[in-house]
């Protein structure tokens, strides 16, 4: 509906124009309104409970406070300014404070924040770009990311006319485009500085296009068409348009932009091929335990290896070969797949529950499970999965006589 609206106006505005003395009108009316919001703000504030310092000092406690309650998922929200988010950014400061250089690696914050949570609630991002990278990559990523926001800047201000020497060219409607793209991006950035935005992928996809696109279109007073010469109109306020040539200059450094444009190109590939094979092993999970409901469990446990091939660096694969494994019969095989996502993953507590669980469980041996589950409770001491283990573990134990 909002884009429609919006649509509706623009298109409006464009084949009608306003006149300067409405144009004028309205402006002042929303000059007003904007100065007039922050006093209905200060009145309201003041009636309530506790006045206006009261209001904003619950306000900040609220927001900043890691204790604060979770807020519900429900219409209130809106109006709430508790969040759990202090919460998730001071465990990832923890995390960085523990592991400043480099961090504990990108996309481990699920893992790592379980040594330093003080509650039972999951969660898997720190809901903030800054605060997550000092704790996945460290100070080391944190500055990489600083320099690559540098470099776009400095395209964005060349592309767009924002540098001193460009402010006089002309305003087209490339340039219009240009501006709104940055400004797109800037809000997806701020955006992601106080939530887990960059990872939507319909707002990063969007952002990282506009952003793309900006960087790569080069130098405003480099665009001139391949003929030599090219037209632009300018339009300004209250003037004519002004008709103005621009004459082209001659690329430079064709061999250096080739070479830079391959090994672009050779990153990316590389990259999409990186972020794809989890995908692809996760798919081939799902394929596997179809062939296993099919009756074939042959085929099963090949397209399970073939997932743990896929992605080798995550322990998933592993847990679902495991699981086949153990469905067909093979116990030995399963106790030595957990101990390799152990082996793989030894900080993370949810490779020991699943060892200290399948050894209490499904071998029964009590016995061989209380190591396993008690350096799971060392990792993640909050966790109920794991306490729900040591209950179980505990029955067991009493229930086995003494050998």
């Amino acid at each position: 509906t909002l884009l429609c609206c919006g649509l509706a106006i623009g298109f409006s505005a464009a084949n009608h124009p306003p006149g300067p003395r409405v144009r004028r009108r309205v402006g002042l009316g929303l000059v007003g309104l904007l100065l007039l919001a922050p006093v209905v703000g200060l009145v309201v504030l003041a009636s309530k409970e506790g006045g206006i310092s009261g209001q904003l000092s619950g306000a900040w406690r609220g927001a900043t406070d890691p204790r604060a309650a979770t807020p519900s998922n429900g219409p209130e929200r809106l109006t709430a300014a508790s969040s759990v988010r202090s919460r998730y950014w001071r465990e990832a400061i923890d995390i960085w404070q523990a592991h400043e250089a480099v961090g504990t690696g990108a996309g481990s914050f699920p893992v790592a924040r379980t040594r330093y949570r003080s509650g039972a609630l999951e969660v898997r991002q720190a809901h903030g770009y800054v605060v997550e990278t000092l704790a996945g990559l460290g100070l080391v990523g944190f500055l990489v990311t600083l320099a690559l926001l540098a470099v776009w800047l400095a395209s964005a201000a060349r592309a767009t006319g924002l540098r001193p020497a460009d402010r006089r060219e002309p305003m087209d409607a490339e340039r219009v485009g240009l501006l709104t793209f940055v400004a797109v991006v800037v809000v997806f950035g701020v955006h992601s500085l106080v939530d887990w935005t960059w990872l939507i992928p319909g707002t990063a996809v969007v952002g990282l296009l506009c952003a793309a696109w900006v960087a790569g279109r080069g130098p405003l007073r480099a665009r001139a068409d391949r003929a030599g010469t090219r037209a632009v109109v300018a339009m300004r306020p209250g003037r004519r348009p002004v008709l103005r040539f621009l004459a082209a200059r001659p690329a430079r450094g064709g061999a250096l932009r080739l070479l830079a444009a391959v090994a672009v190109l050779v990153l990316a590939v590389v990259a999409s091929w990186a972020a794809f094979q989890p995908l692809r092993a996760v798919h081939a999970g799902d394929a596997a335990f179809e062939r296993l409901d099919a009756g074939a469990p042959r085929a099963a446990l090949d397209i399970a290896g073939i997932a743990v091939r896929r992605n080798p660096l995550s322990v998933e694969p592993l847990f679902d070969l495991a699981a086949i494994q153990s469905a067909t019969g093979d116990v030995a095989g399963a106790t030595r797949t957990y101990e390799r996502a152990v082996e793989l993953q030894p900080a993370n507590a949810e490779t020991w529950r699943r060892l200290g669980t399948y050894r209490a469980i499904d071998l029964r041996q009590p016995r061989t499970a209380v190591g396993p589950l008690r350096a799971a409770y060392y990792l993640d001491p909050k966790s109920a999965e794991v306490e729900a283990a040591f209950l179980l573990l505990q029955r067991q134990l009493a229930a086995t006589p003494a050998p």
